[in-house]
């Protein structure tokens, strides 16, 4: 598990805007991760590609965290609410702390739905 804090002797003090300082991101496995934010609620971490690079047109696929092909990362959370960040084209896709709390305070929220239940990775 990866912390940080927001103290006033914290490297990451003043970095993030109040609301989205992280409190943690954990990467269990290559394709399971977790951010928590500074309000203590847990995101689950998707990368996906959209569109005809790697998945059908007008579909997502989920792919590995920090694949090459992605261009969407989705945080959701227990009860199915829905963040969407779009990688820039030459944007990092890496997944640290830092990037993921950026990501986070960039991302919007998606169109409120039924919750959402991601498909079932084969290795699962």
């Amino acid at each position: 598990m990866i912390a940080a804090t927001g103290g006033i002797d914290s490297p990451v003090a003043g970095r993030y805007p109040p609301l989205v300082a992280p409190s943690s991101l954990e990467k269990l496995a290559a394709d399971h991760a977790y951010f928590t934010d500074s309000a203590g609620v847990r995101w689950r971490v998707h990368d996906c590609c959209f569109g005809q690079a790697l998945a059908r047109p007008g579909h997502r696929k989920r792919l590995p965290l920090e694949a090459p092909g992605v261009n969407t990362r989705y945080f959701v959370n227990a009860v199915g609410e829905r963040r969407a960040y779009t990688f820039k084209r030459a944007g990092s896709r890496r997944l640290t702390l830092d990037e993921c709390a950026r990501q986070f305070a960039e991302s919007g929220y998606l169109k409120a739905g039924p919750p959402y239940i991601p498909p079932m990775h084969p290795t699962s």
